[in-house]
This record gives structure tokens, C-alpha cells and sequence, in this order.
């Protein structure tokens, strides 16, 4: 969880507890806010189907290659075709105020773009479909930019300078 810790100067006992009120207030609001945006944009950003792959197809193992065959395309048939579930699969879930979850529940997502914590994607899409953990990692890097410089405009206006 994020805290901000503010240490000012008083002069006017009412004014800072005012101030204070309004900016908790508006704190909470921005930042669902810029949160479920951040989560929002990752979503549409991996909702983009990648390119077809390049052949030879750079499978995992011989192994992979051979189960491929042998189970008409993993059931899908050869050749694939794609059917828009990965892409489709993303959902934004509200968790609680301020937190949100992008989830994919398709069976083979973490093969296509990686697990929670960035690996196992196959290599047959690596270059081609991004990997999740740095969407959602540029996004709220971005997201912790775009809230420090509204809480900037926000202390400006309630006449506390950063």
C-alpha cells in the first residue's frame, strides 16, 4: 500500500485542517482514478494480436514439436487458427478501492505472455507478443508520474508549495 507523509509549518490551525480534509478527499478520488486507468491501458495494449509467427517456428523442445502434431495442433488444427481468446481474455477486476486486477484466465496465457513474474512465455511467441509483467510495469510506472504531478497542481492550488 502507498502512504504519502506530509511535515509542514503551521500557521493557520483551520486552513491546514481544511487543506488537509480536501486533499485526502481528492487523494482518493485521483487515485482510484489514475489506477484503473493505468490497468485499463495495459488491457488495451495487450489486447493487440501480435504478428503471425515467422516459420521455421522456434519450438520450446522436440518435445512441444511433437505433441503439436500429434494432438492436431494442440486441438485446434494445423494450421492454428487464431481464435481471439488470448487477446479477448484480458479483464480489468475492481479488488477494492484503489485496486484493481488485470487477469487473463485463458488456459495457455502464460505462454503467450509470461507469468506473474515474467517468464515461462514460449519462444515460439517471444518478440512477437509483449510480455505482461512489463506492460503493467511501464503503466504504473507511468501512472506514479502522472499522480505525483497532480497532487503537485492539487498542493499549488490549496497554497502548500512543493
Amino acid at each position: 500500500m502507498a502512504s504519502v507523509t506530509i511535515t509542514s509549518r503551521v500557521s493557520d490551525d483551520r486552513r491546514v485542517l481544511q487543506s488537509g480534509k480536501r486533499l485526502g478527499d481528492y487523494f482518493a478520488r485521483l487515485s482510484d482514478h489514475r489506477v484503473r486507468e493505468a490497468v485499463e491501458g495495459a488491457r488495451a495494449e495487450l489486447a493487440v494480436p501480435a504478428p503471425e509467427p515467422t516459420y521455421p517456428i522456434n519450438w520450446d523442445s522436440e518435445k512441444q514439436r511433437r505433441a503439436f502434431f500429434a494432438t492436431d495442433g494442440f486441438g485446434r488444427g494445423i494450421p492454428t487458427e487464431r481464435t481471439g481468446a488470448y487477446t479477448e481474455g484480458f479483464k480489468v477486476r475492481r479488488v477494492e478501492l484503489r485496486a484493481y486486477a488485470l487477469v487473463n484466465l485463458t488456459p495457455y496465457a502464460s505462454h503467450v505472455g509470461g507469468n506473474a513474474a515474467g517468464g515461462r512465455q514460449s519462444r515460439i511467441h517471444r518478440g512477437r507478443w509483449p510480455i505482461v509483467k512489463e506492460v503493467v510495469g511501464r503503466w504504473a510506472r507511468n501512472m506514479l508520474l502522472s499522480v505525483n504531478d497532480d497532487l503537485r497542481r492539487v498542493f499549488k492550488g490549496e497554497g502548500i508549495g512543493l
